[in-house]
């Protein structure tokens, strides 16, 4: 009888001792498993940041290289003589010329807001 119950005194703290040898396994598993989800989180952060900076240098070339066109048609309203228009053709002509450098002058006060953001 003794016997018997010293044998199940051992089964007992040898379960235990399994048990607590799974449940550490299992803890450690999971801390594992964790660590990974955050790897894989950050790991897409990091993604979408790069296609945002990406979008943003593909608008901010767009941006330049209208600035550029209108910059060039700028130019080229300088250089007509608009004393050879009529008054009404003069003025739509000014207005133009304002309303195309105004265009670029936003388009610069945004490229200074994107710098700073």
């Amino acid at each position: 009888k003794i016997k018997i119950r010293k044998n199940k005194y051992y089964e007992t703290i040898e379960q235990r001792r399994l048990y607590l040898e799974k449940e550490s396994k299992i803890r450690s598993d999971q801390h594992e498993l964790e660590k990974e989800i955050e790897r894989l989180k950050s790991d897409k952060l990091q993604i979408k940041i790069l296609a945002k900076d990406k979008e943003l240098v593909s608008n901010s070339l767009q941006v330049v290289k209208k600035n550029k066109v209108l910059n060039g048609i700028i130019q080229k309203i300088k250089d007509i003589d608009t004393n050879t228009l009529d008054d009404t053709t003069k003025f739509e002509f000014n207005k133009l010329h304002k309303s195309i450098v105004k265009e670029v002058n936003t388009d610069k006060s945004l490229k200074d807001l994107e710098k700073h953001i």
